[in-house]
């Protein structure tokens, strides 16, 4: 179930606050219960300890001072919150509160140091805690009618009940102020989420008014929480790559319109001049010709096209293996070596043959091939093309250069346009329709490579590719 940005916020809040109170409520009713339990206790062992010195031992046996006794508050007549026993190692009660029954105090006769509390039912079958402390009384009188040294157990308990109804205060009060302060919490982190929210909402609204036809709208960050900042930032870098990429859509319907109705008028216009009177069949034969040059021109633009469209749409998937690049544009040469004679073009190839790269073949044959096409039609005649490269430590780079340029800085930035062409600027029949460098660009990418263009003095075009480097072949 999706949750919204609001109500994630206030459950984060108000779930961390209720964990951190819980967390220090429960740490303040531990600290405070010890206490209430150290000093319980301790009562009951200043208690007990009170009465060591009411006991005597003389010839009348061991006895307990009542008379002393009814200075200790504790033990006054009437008060059943604090009882005390005193007993004999035999077992035999020497004196104990008028509180108790019959039964008395449990107690035992092991031996034991110190101080020691238990847990007790009281008479009234209230729960109590009980100190109990074992002494040696010696014997008093003259040395003829002297007792022995007797162990004497004295004992005090008390009833827990005011201590335990003070634990259940002090957990219900530290259980009602969490909720409380939750509660207010929850109200204040409402108001506060909101305020931090609200501009989201014109923020929105804006975003929601952006059409097709209004992407240059750019989104204002003055009222926009610093937070919000990056998001508008990439929401207006977005707006922009959407902007170019319909202008670029735009423009590309444009071209292609005009590339193939030029052609396609050509064809028209070649049939209905030949069949504007009867000819020799050699005129239609040559008009035939005509349009089939024509034909396969809109041919290689349409697959050029279909190519393009895999590329972007990412449908052709790069098998890349070591090639060996010295051979291969050899191969690729051989395919226009005929055009390159007529032409009477210097070709040089010093690309060391132990030069490789990591590539898909085919990709990499269809760059070379529209580099070399490229190369053929807009040398000038007479001119050079010269083709070169390097390895190194993790890269290949490859350069193929032409003379007869006579492209601008600034018409070079539009190299890798598509239908972009500088027939104007080049001596070329203008039959290429601007989409091979555009290919090129978009294959060298797919194989993890990268291409760019130079214009170097006096008239020399350069092409640059570096592509990943290969294993050097055995």
């Amino acid at each position: 179930m999706r949750r919204s940005l609001r109500g994630r916020l206030l459950l984060g809040m108000i779930g961390g606050m209720a964990a951190l109170l819980a967390m220090s409520n429960a740490l303040v009713y531990v600290v405070q219960r010890e206490a209430m339990n150290r000093r319980f206790n301790q009562g009951l062992e200043q208690g007990v300890h009170a009465m060591i010195p009411l006991v005597s031992n003389d010839e009348r046996g061991v006895r307990f001072d009542r008379d002393a006794r009814t200075h200790l508050a504790a033990f006054r007549r009437g008060r059943t919150s604090d009882v005390f026993q005193v007993w004999l190692d035999d077992g035999t009660t020497v004196a104990r509160s008028e509180a108790l029954n019959e039964q008395g105090l449990p107690h035992s006769t092991e031996a034991f140091q110190d101080v020691r509390i238990l847990k007790v039912q009281l008479p009234r079958g209230e729960e109590g805690r009980m100190a109990e402390v074992q002494v040696l009384v010696k014997g008093a009188g003259p040395p003829m009618w002297r007792p022995p040294t007797r162990m004497v157990h004295l004992a005090v308990a008390r009833s827990t009940d005011e201590l335990e109804a003070g634990l259940r205060f002090l957990a219900w009060l530290l259980l009602g102020t969490s909720a409380g302060v939750v509660g207010m919490s929850s109200l204040v982190g409402m108001v506060i989420v909101g305020r931090g929210l609200a501009p989201l909402k014109p923020l929105a609204t804006r975003i929601a008014a952006i059409g097709k036809d209004s992407l240059k709208t750019h989104l204002a960050g003055d009222a926009v929480p610093m937070e919000m900042l990056p998001v508008v930032h990439q929401l207006n870098e977005m707006l922009e790559r959407l902007e170019e990429a319909f202008e670029r859509e735009r423009c590309f319907t444009a071209d292609a319109a005009h590339e193939f109705r030029t052609p396609l008028a050509g064809m028209r216009s070649i049939g209905e001049v030949a069949l504007q009177r009867v000819r020799e069949s050699g005129e239609y034969e040559k008009a035939l010709r005509d349009m089939l040059r024509i034909a396969r021109s809109m041919q290689q633009s349409a697959e050029a096209l279909l190519m393009l469209a895999r590329l972007d749409a990412g449908q052709v998937m790069p098998r890349k293996r070591t090639v060996a690049l010295r051979p291969l544009i050899e191969s690729v040469w051989e395919q226009f070596a005929e055009a390159a004679k007529r032409k009477r073009l210097v070709a040089t190839n010093e690309l060391p043959a132990e030069v490789t790269c990591e590539a898909d073949p085919e990709l990499l044959q269809l760059v070379l091939t529209n580099l070399a096409a490229n190369a053929v039609e807009y040398t000038n005649d007479g001119g050079r093309i010269h083709i070169e490269g390097r390895r190194l430590d993790e890269t290949t780079e490859l350069a193929m250069g032409n003379t007869g340029c006579a492209l601008g800085p600034d018409e070079v930035r539009h190299l890798f346009d598509r239908f972009w062409r500088g027939d104007g600027s080049r001596t070329g029949t203008g039959e290429h329709v601007g989409l091979g460098l555009s290919l090129v660009q978009r294959a060298v990418a797919l194989t993890g490579g990268r291409v760019s263009a130079t214009v170097e003095s006096p008239d020399v075009f350069r092409i640059h590719i570096v592509l990943p480097r290969g294993s050097p072949e055995t």
